[in-house]
């Protein structure tokens, strides 16, 4: 039986939301390899469209906003990922500036959340964190409604960032400031490295 978007939203809040600073016992440290086999799992979703990847401290929403109205413009379909969220979940997965209805995201959290169980149960690296099943969320879904491009905003950022598995055709980076310093450095150079 399909689940409605309440419920959806219930088991997207239970994982580990380092946004809202909630997490589970014993976390596993960031790093890529639950973004690697959950894709694998749901097909590597991520692969099949063209990218644009944004990333920086101040202004990569609002590029990510120019860059989907540009490419919309010259007649592209384009999915647009972002966080965080002002109101509700839906906000973050985009077609276009639309974003995804809420029975359509109930569908895609009951299509994504076995393979997500599987990492958590089956494998080494854990439960997946809130921004991590999003992501994965949003690439599913754009490769199902068959975008021309995605374009994608960092989370956190750094080399561990989860929107990190994917193959950018094109990458912009905003300007940097000290943001995140406990996990990206706490110099410029150091979080320009990351």
């Amino acid at each position: 039986m399909p689940i409605d978007y309440n419920e959806a939203l219930e088991r997207v809040m239970l994982l580990a939301d380092f946004e809202r600073s909630t997490h589970s016992p014993g976390h596993s440290a960031f790093h890529l390899e639950r973004m690697h086999l959950l894709l694998s799992l749901l097909g590597n979703p991520h692969l099949d469209t063209a990218a644009v990847h944004i990333a920086g401290t101040d202004g990569k929403g609002s590029t990510a906003a120019m860059v989907t109205a540009v490419l919309e413009a010259a007649g592209y379909s384009v999915g647009l990922y972002t966080s965080p969220h002002l109101h509700s979940l839906t906000e973050r997965i985009r077609i276009g500036f639309t974003p995804i209805g809420r029975c359509e995201f109930a569908a895609l959290v009951d299509q994504v959340w076995p393979a997500a169980k599987n990492v958590a149960e089956n494998s080494r690296y854990g439960e997946l964190t809130t921004f991590e099943f999003l992501t994965a969320l949003a690439f599913t879904h754009f490769l199902k409604v068959g975008v021309d491009f995605q374009v994608i905003e960092v989370g956190l950022g750094g080399r561990l960032d989860a929107t990190n598995v994917i193959q950018p055709s094109i990458c912009a980076i905003t300007r940097i400031n000290k943001d995140h310093i406990a996990i990206l450095g706490d110099s410029l150079e150091e979080i320009a490295i990351e």
